[in-house]
């Protein structure tokens, strides 16, 4: 009887740390996918989506001056507008570039922190719109 007992007792205790590890580990893994889906959606719509560095009702803005130079290439324009924190990431930036096929002429831009990426890639674009070097 005694043996029987202990068995029991066994048995359960043994059910109850499996059925505690399940719901721990289910736990992590449910925290982790919350918080990559989180981050995947963020740069989703840094991508995707109009999100420029400063809210436009909100403030004007803050001019920069980005020097695109020869043979630049679209990750190293965004870059430079991240060091200059013009934009969020320079990774969205080169994606949308790759996306959108944006150009990048040689020359001296000024943008504002409230601008799109759209906005930005139609000044790159743009040898007019080069700031006069002086």
């Amino acid at each position: 009887m005694a043996r029987t007992t202990t068995r029991t007792v066994l048995n359960l205790t043994n059910a109850t740390l499996r059925l505690l590890i399940n719901i721990i580990i289910f736990t992590f893994v449910i925290i982790l996918v919350y918080k990559y889906s989180w981050e995947v959606y963020s740069f989703s719509y840094r991508i995707f989506g109009a999100d420029p560095m400063e809210n436009r009702e909100e403030t004007a803005g803050k001019d920069i001056t980005i020097k695109v130079d020869k043979g630049d290439s679209a990750l190293t324009v965004g870059a430079k507008l991240e060091l200059a924190r013009a934009i969020h990431d320079k990774f969205s930036f080169y994606i949308r570039a790759r996306l959108m096929k944006a150009k990048f002429h040689p020359g001296l831009y000024t943008v504002n922190t409230t601008m799109t990426y759209d906005e930005m890639y139609e000044i790159f674009a743009g040898e007019s719109n080069a700031v006069d070097e002086e």
